[in-house]
């Protein structure tokens, strides 16, 4: 018998929710998007565009809750993905990695395990393109894991994929989104007033399983307090730290924002009166299409000022496509 938590959380479920929602609204801003499903994930493109992708975002989920649910994300991705055409990508891609079930109760090792096998299949079958890792809650925890093993801060014996791989040969990231990270596991029995739906209770029964220690470095972020750590970690192209000023631990990820910041590589995004994991909140949530796609615009303007002059098709006069710009630097989307 299914668990009653299956009808919210199946992969199936989702991918019906977004076929029946793209059917009633005739796509909208999503015609000019599609996407191919694999067993590893979930491959948002454009038809009309090279199959070669001059920027690819990796996305990883929210591993307990939507880990192997890729279609959760599918409808807000694709139209991110959609308005980074707008913005003049030449052929943007957004690949939604998918994690197995046991992934969802298996620890930080086993689920980096499964990512780093993914990631160097992906950029050895997209050479060319800039790579932009991107995840929400654990998933963007899960990015500074991975940055910081491959940066060699940290070293963990514990991961089951070959630690070798991890290496200077792997093909850095171009940029990061973070969005809304858990950046502190070491914490127990502890009570903060707040309205976020994400409680400390969830947290500590996170750190049960993702966190070998949940005492150790490697696992809270909140305790790399050196700007040397953050100039190994944030890449080249930048880092996006986004979160809402009424999540549980939103003093924690400002305080690692700001000594982040000091690379003069990272853009912190604070949102006023905002949850954990807002973006997508709103997007469910909010009626007019504009508010639901606020952060979508956001996010593909950010990402245009970090990558887009430096990607080959753009500055090639025969097939570059001049960006559209849909936001003023007046307006406020906050």
């Amino acid at each position: 018998m299914q668990s009653p938590s299956f009808s919210v959380f199946s992969n199936i479920v989702w991918k019906y929710f977004f076929t029946i929602r793209a059917f009633i609204q005739s796509y909208n801003i999503i015609e000019l998007s599609n996407f191919k499903e694999f067993d590893d994930g979930v491959l948002i493109y454009s038809p009309c565009r090279d199959e070669k992708h001059d920027i690819l975002i990796i996305y990883i989920p929210n591993i307990p809750l939507f880990g192997n649910s890729p279609f959760f994300y599918v409808e807000y991705l694709m139209t991110l993905q959609s308005l980074l055409l707008l913005q003049g990508f030449n052929s943007p891609g957004i690949f939604i990695m998918k994690f197995s079930e046991e992934c969802k109760s298996s620890t930080m090792e086993y689920n980096l395990s499964k990512f780093i096998k993914n990631y160097i299949k992906l950029i050895e079958d997209n050479p060319n393109s800039k790579i932009i890792l991107m995840g929400d809650s654990i998933g963007a925890t899960l990015i500074l894991n991975f940055l910081s093993i491959k940066k060699k801060i940290f070293f963990n014996e514990k991961i089951i994929y070959d630690v070798n791989s991890i290496n200077d040969d792997i093909k850095d990231p171009f940029a990061t989104i973070l969005i809304s990270p858990i950046v502190k596991f070491n914490e127990t029995n502890f009570v903060r007033k707040s309205d976020d739906f994400l409680r400390q209770q969830n947290i500590d029964d996170i750190s049960i399983l993702f966190c070998s220690d949940r005492n150790a470095e490697l696992f809270n972020p909140c305790l790399w307090k050196t700007t040397e750590i953050w100039e190994k970690i944030v890449p080249e192209g930048g880092m996006v730290i986004t979160f809402g000023d009424q999540e549980l631990q939103n003093y924690e990820i400002e305080e690692v924002s700001k000594i982040a910041y000091k690379t003069r590589r990272v853009k912190i995004m604070k949102s006023p009166n905002k949850c954990h994991c807002w973006q997508f909140v709103s997007f469910l949530t909010e009626e007019t299409q504009d508010e639901k796609e606020d952060s979508c615009f956001l996010f593909a303007g950010l990402i245009s000022r970090m990558a887009l002059f430096q990607t080959d098709a753009y500055r090639d006069p025969s097939i570059s496509f001049e960006p559209m710009n849909m936001l003023t630097i007046d307006d406020k989307h906050l």
